[in-house]
Order: C-alpha cells, then structure tokens, then sequence
C-alpha cells in the first residue's frame, strides 16, 4: 500500500481520485491549499503526489519549488492538469515531474502513472557491483 498525496483547487477532483487510489489498495490525502503544504508532507509523507497546476493563489509550480526543497527525499510528482499541453510541457521543464498526465485523460491513465512511479521508486540494487561483473584480461568474471 502506497501513499498519495493530491493537491488539487477541485473538491470534485480531489473525492474522485482518493475513491480511485482507495480501491487500488493506497491511502490518499488531499490537499487545496499552500498554507497546509509542510505539515501535510510531515505527517502523510507521501510516497507519490499528483499535482494540478493551475490553482488559486498558489500554483503547482510554488507548490513543486517548495516540495522539492523541503522534503528530503521529495517523491515523484505526476503533473495532472487541465490547462492546455503546452503550457503543462513549458512547467515541466522547470519542475521535472515524473510524468504529465492531463485531466481530460482517462482515471485509468493517472492510476498507471502511479503504478509506475511507485515501481521506479522501488527498483532493487543489482546483486553485487556491476565493477565486479566485468572481466580483466586474461580473468574470468567473477
């Protein structure tokens, strides 16, 4: 079970989307304001967040800024917005989330896009060094 944290403006985006990651197995909180941003991720220390970018008073790239340095290790930000691509790609490249997935796409999609956060997060370390795995001349590999 993962944790997700939503920031959203929309009470409407942020039921449906802790409804959809509940029946995935994962706890979600939502959040819609920057005043609560610091003791949200202190106390759900999400292990993803999806993130809208267009938003009253702060927006998701001063929400990003802040996550990415406040957190030790900042989880992966999926960039879930309504506004148009291009503006969605122009953000990105300041924010660098892990993947952009806009509204209009289907709950299935944002729901991947999590599963694939979560596994990039989790990868295992090789077995042993890949310095190791490589033969000298004249030496098998060991």
């Amino acid at each position: 079970m993962a944790r997700i944290l939503i920031i959203d403006d929309s009470r409407t985006v942020l039921v449906a989307l802790k409804l959809a990651f509940r029946r995935d197995g994962h706890e979600s909180a939502g959040l819609s304001n920057f005043a609560d941003l610091a003791s949200t991720l202190e106390k759900e220390r999400p292990d993803v967040i999806v993130l809208d970018l267009l938003m009253p008073g702060f927006n998701g790239i001063q929400f990003a800024r802040f996550i990415q340095r406040f957190a030790q290790n900042p989880p992966p930000i999926i960039l879930h917005s309504g506004s148009d691509r291009e503006l969605a790609r122009i953000a990105a490249r300041e924010i660098r989330p892990f993947e952009i997935v806009p509204k209009g796409d289907s709950e299935v999609e944002l729901r991947s896009a999590v599963a694939r956060a979560l596994v990039a997060q989790r990868r295992p370390a090789p077995a042993r060094p890949l310095t190791t795995m490589v033969a000298r001349p004249g030496t098998r590999p060991s």
